[in-house]
């Protein structure tokens, strides 16, 4: 199934999407059927070089969902790639894992994640924690859009 052909165009401002990085298939359909319940726009990339492609040919998402062990490269050198894309750079990126090693956190957070999770917190906490990532996201580029950010930054 080629999932990558779903976006190839900014997605409606009304409509959220995430890009989905994961290799198991299984734990990917549960994933992408939660967000198509909601009305996402979901595209999946199954390896790290679909992942690398999509970044240089799809138009960014509002969020990413990136395996921290992919095939054909790692989670961490596709955070990097997404954090040094002009067009990806400032999309939240959440990395997901089936371990809570902390190292492995703390190294994805200072390489650019906002949020990790992990996979045996189940399918309904990964979309609750998307949600707050994204949320807080959105009203941060709000914030900075309209200049409170600015104003509430020098007060």
């Amino acid at each position: 199934m080629n999932n990558t052909s779903c976006i190839l165009e900014k997605p409606k401002q009304n409509r959220r999407s995430i890009l989905i990085v994961e290799d198991e298939e299984d734990t990917a359909s549960l994933i992408r059927l939660k967000f198509e319940e909601e009305r996402w726009i979901v595209v999946h990339a199954k390896d790290g070089r679909v992942a690398s492609s999509l970044i240089e040919t799809l138009s960014p998402t509002s969020i990413v969902l990136l395996d921290m062990v992919l095939p054909y490269c790692n989670g961490y050198e596709l955070l990097m790639e997404f954090r040094n894309h002009q067009n990806w750079k400032h999309v939240p990126i959440i990395m997901i894992s089936a371990n809570s090693y902390a190292p492995d956190i703390r190294k994805a957070m200072q390489l650019g994640a906002s949020g990790y999770i992990v996979k045996a917190d189940g399918v309904d906490e990964m979309r609750n924690q998307i949600h707050k990532v994204l949320n807080a996201f959105e009203m941060i580029s709000k914030k900075s859009e309209d200049g409170s950010l600015k104003k509430e930054s020098m007060s």
